[in-house]
């Protein structure tokens, strides 16, 4: 994940040796859900640092759930604002 800390725009790489679509989860410190990423193809995912319904998200520590290729990981990173 880059940048780590960052202020509301997050990349997510995903390995070109993976294949298949990728895409990512990401949760609260507490857990919740916060918003689904998805792409079509194999390269970066982009956070905006919003929830689902567009608002801007709180600054704190994050989780990323990102999936490709039947394989998923984990990575933590704080948003700051």
């Amino acid at each position: 994940v880059y940048p780590n800390p960052g202020a509301g725009r997050f990349r997510f790489s995903v390995d070109s040796a993976v294949s298949g679509p990728a895409g990512a989860e990401i949760y609260d410190l507490r857990g919740r859900h916060v918003r689904q990423l998805r792409a079509t193809g194999i390269g970066d995912l982009v956070w905006d640092g919003r929830n689902e319904g567009g608002r801007p998200s709180a600054a704190g520590t994050y989780f990323a759930v990102v999936r490709a290729g039947g394989r998923s990981w984990t990575t933590r990173f704080i948003l700051t604002r």
